[in-house]
C-alpha cells in the first residue's frame, strides 16, 4: 500500500484560492491522502465558503477535514496546528504543506514520494515551482544558503527540465512534504518566526540530524506568487527573521561579515524605498528587532 500523505492547505481570507487549490489536489493520480484545511482567522466568507465546498464533497468522508483558528496564527503555527491534528488523528506516513495560491500537476505527490522512499535518510522533498500565470517558466526549485551574506542561490533554476533530482540546503515551505518520523526526531516549525525562513530554519535543523533534503524536478507545481518587496508585512519578517536564521546557525566567523554586508543591504533598500515610508519602516523595524533576536 502507498504510504499515508496528510495534506495541510492554510487559508487566509482567501477562499477563492484555496478551492481552486484543492480541486486540483483531488484530481492528481495518487490516491492515498487526506486534506486538512487550517483557516487562520479569516474575516470574510471562507469558513462558509469552505464548508459549503466541504459539504458539496462529504465533510470528512471524502477525507477534508477544516480546522478553525479563532485568529491568525501565521504560517508556522498554523501549519503545527494542521500537523499537530494529523498526527495525533490521521496516523499519516508523510506530511504535505502546500500554499493555498497553487494548483498542483497530476503526477506530484507520486513523484515526492517515490523519492522519499527511495531512501531512509530523504527526510524532505520539494517540487519544481512554476508561475501559475507562465506555466512553462520556474520560479522556485528550492536553494542553497551562503551562511556568510545570508543570501539563497538556486544552482538548479535553469536544469529543471533534466529531471534529475538533487541535494540541497531547503525546500521552500510552498509545498514541502517531509516524513512522520523526522518530525518526531526534529520537532514543529518555529512558530516564532511566524512568517518566512520557518522553512529554512526546519531544513537545516533536518539536516543536523543527518537527513536529506531533496530537490525533485519530476514533480510540478503552479504558485501564484505576491511580491514580497512591495509588502511592508513581508518586507518586515523577512528581514527580521534572515537575522534570527543567522544568528543561530551561521558561525563565530560568517555572523559579524553577515552582519558587516547587511548594514550595506539596509542602506541600498532605504534608498530604493525612500519614496514609501510604510517600506522603510518595515525593513528598519525588522532589522533593529532581528539584531535584538527573538
Amino acid at each position: 500500500m502507498n504510504p499515508l500523505v496528510s495534506i495541510i492547505i492554510i487559508n487566509w481570507n482567501s477562499w477563492q484560492d484555496t478551492i481552486e487549490c484543492l480541486k486540483s489536489v483531488l484530481n492528481i493520480k495518487y490516491s492515498h491522502f487526506n486534506l486538512i484545511v487550517v483557516d487562520n482567522g479569516s474575516i470574510d466568507d471562507s469558513i462558509e465558503k469552505l464548508e459549503q465546498y466541504s459539504s458539496e464533497l462529504g465533510l470528512n468522508s471524502s477525507g477534508i477535514f477544516l480546522i478553525k483558528n479563532p485568529k491568525n496564527y501565521g504560517f508556522a503555527q498554523g501549519n503545527n496546528i494542521g500537523i499537530n491534528y494529523a498526527l495525533k488523528n490521521l496516523d499519516p506516513d508523510y506530511i504535505l504543506l502546500l500554499n493555498n495560491d497553487t494548483v498542483v500537476d497530476k503526477n506530484f505527490l507520486a513523484q515526492l514520494v517515490k523519492t522519499g522512499e527511495e531512501n531512509p535518510k530523504n527526510a524532505i522533498i520539494g517540487p519544481a515551482v512554476y508561475y501559475y500565470g507562465q506555466k512553462d517558466k520556474v520560479s522556485i526549485v528550492g536553494g542553497n544558503l551562503n551562511l556568510y551574506t545570508g543570501r539563497t542561490n538556486y544552482p538548479h533554476l535553469d536544469t529543471h527540465d533534466s529531471g534529475i533530482k538533487s541535494e540541497i540546503d531547503y525546500i521552500s515551505g510552498c509545498c514541502l512534504l517531509i516524513k512522520k518520523s523526522v518530525i518526531e526526531n526534529v520537532g514543529l516549525l518555529k512558530q516564532q518566526y511566524f512568517l518566512y525562513y520557518e522553512d529554512v530554519e526546519w531544513c537545516y535543523r533536518v539536516k543536523e540530524h543527518d537527513y536529506r533534503i531533496i530537490y525533485q524536478p519530476a514533480a510540478k507545481i503552479y504558485h501564484k506568487e505576491s511580491p514580497t518587496s512591495k509588502n511592508p508585512t513581508g518586507v518586515y519578517y523577512l528581514t527580521r527573521n534572515r537575522f534570527w536564521f543567522m544568528k543561530e546557525y551561521s558561525n563565530k566567523c560568517q555572523y559579524p561579515i553577515f552582519i558587516s554586508l547587511s548594514f550595506l543591504y539596509f542602506l541600498y533598500h532605504m534608498l530604493r524605498y525612500v519614496k514609501s515610508r510604510k517600506l522603510t519602516s518595515a525593513l528598519y523595524h525588522g532589522m533593529r528587532d532581528g539584531i535584538k533576536g527573538p
